[in-house]
């Protein structure tokens, strides 16, 4: 018979006692089985829009780096890691912590949306989302807002915004971060590095497509024609075999291209019409813009056409075959062919004497000049100026039409002189402005300079690329 041990209560003689469990033992056994089970257990991917986006920063799950099976030894070991929250074990290592209280934040405004839907779709609560279009307000128009722009913030428990920048457009970006509790923001633009280049090449069929094949885009080609256009119309007298050569500044943000700035030095070489340079001059206000060699404005007092013509459809004639009437009557002026509703525009200042309409000419308006000269715009679909108005060189006067006696769409354009119309296509035009007698030498040195810079690296280009 089995003898009880009387130094311990409860235990028989010869029998082992049963070891004790520190307290909280069977408390830390089923937090632990719950930390495995949900390791474990399969998660859902988030599906995540392709316009906004939040994420922490830095994961703070617990995370398994290698799996074996599981027994009552290694749980054992798991629960009484060392206090650091992170152990070697035979289940692989253990991470424990709470969670990254910082996330990032992004808002990308798609069609349709304001910059406060996108920040609502990004998942910013509305009260942070109105925090961040107040803060912006003095110095953003928002009714500019375009696709594309973002906003990038840090949040604090996935609710208060501590900092934020806002891309609107490619150059402007602005900085928000909290002040004595408030968001403020402050204009940051992004940096323009600016690089001078050359451009050159020769005209197989137009200027634009010997442009665009140099890899230049339109805007260039725009600026170029404009430069020289008091000079040369690039519609009519362009020839195969011309030259074009031009210095000039690409601009660049972020390492991307952005545009241009001006065109530094320009030259023209035409095989019928001769050389035409220009350079830029960067003067004050009223004296900014090109200049030939000589220090005289490139643009001429007047326009060499009032449109953006395809073709000239009649010229000046003092015996035409009129198209409506039969008959044959002196045409005092060029017929633009154009698409109705083509912009037409004043070709120099002045005061409208009418604008009415004025029977075979049709809807017509007419301009006086300071130097006494008058031009006339005829055929008009639509006149959009009236009589008595001052108007600018460029301005705006009316529309392309085929009113009054036309055949077809285009503007019948004069120029009286003396009291008598001359060929537009053949008077010789006021200059411009020239830039003051103390500044000119100074501008003169510096824009030979470029044209010889010009000169020496179109040459280079042309050794360079040769068999």
């Amino acid at each position: 018979m089995m003898q009880r041990d009387l130094g311990r209560p409860g235990v028989l003689a010869g029998q082992r006692r049963p070891r004790r469990r520190p307290p909280g033992y069977w408390f830390l056994i089923i937090a632990a089985a719950g930390i495995i089970t949900a390791l474990f257990w399969p998660r859902t991917q988030q599906t995540r829009s392709d316009a906004t986006s939040v994420h922490t920063v830095a994961g703070a799950a617990p995370a398994l780096v290698t799996a074996a099976p599981v027994t009552e030894e290694t749980l054992e070991d798991a629960i009484l890691a060392d206090e650091s929250g992170t152990t070697e074990t035979s289940i692989g290592r253990v991470r424990f912590g709470p969670p990254d209280p910082f996330a990032e934040i992004q808002a990308i405004v798609q069609r349709g949306q304001t910059l406060f839907d996108a920040l609502i779709a990004a998942g910013l609560p509305r009260g942070e989302a109105g925090s961040v279009v107040a803060a912006l307000k003095p110095l953003v128009d928002f009714r500019r807002i375009r696709p594309g722009d973002r906003f990038e913030g840090l949040l604090w428990l996935s609710e208060s915004l501590i900092e934020g920048t806002f891309y609107h457009g490619d150059l402007d970006r602005f900085r928000l971060r909290r002040h004595d509790g408030r968001l403020e923001a402050e204009a940051d633009p992004i940096p323009v590095v600016a690089a001078t280049t050359v451009v050159s090449g020769v005209v197989e069929s137009s200027l634009f497509d010997a442009i665009y094949a140099a890899g230049e885009r339109p805007s260039l080609i725009m600026s170029f024609v404009d430069l020289f256009s008091w000079d040369f119309d690039f519609g009519q007298q362009t020839r195969k075999g011309d030259r074009f050569a031009m210095l000039i500044e690409k601009h660049y943000a972020n390492d991307k291209f952005y545009g241009y700035g001006p065109i530094q030095a320009a030259r023209y070489i035409s095989k019928t019409f001769g050389v035409f340079e220009a350079c830029w001059h960067d003067g004050s206000d009223d004296l900014r813009g090109y200049y030939h060699p000589d220090g005289t404005s490139v643009r001429g007092a007047f326009l060499r056409a009032p449109v953006k013509y395809s073709r000239i459809s009649s010229g000046y004639s003092l015996s035409r075959l009129h198209p409506v009437l039969g008959v044959r009557r002196p045409h005092r002026g060029i017929d633009y062919a154009a698409p109705t509703g083509t912009p037409v525009y004043a070709v120099a200042d002045g005061i409208v004497l009418d604008a009415r309409w004025m029977g075979g000419a049709g809807r017509a308006v007419r301009i006086r000049h300071p130097n006494g000269w008058i031009t006339s715009y005829s055929h008009l679909s639509k006149i959009l100026v009236r009589k008595g108005q001052h108007v600018r060189q460029g301005q705006m006067v009316g529309r392309v039409g085929s009113s009054g006696y036309a055949t077809g769409p285009h503007l019948d354009y004069r120029i009286k002189i003396g009291g008598k119309f001359v060929n537009p296509l053949k008077v010789k035009f006021p200059r411009g402005k020239k830039i003051p007698a103390a500044e000119r030498p100074e501008f003169e040195a510096r824009c030979r300079l470029k044209l010889d810079q010009l000169e020496t690296q179109v040459a280079a280009l042309a050794s360079s690329s040769a068999p």
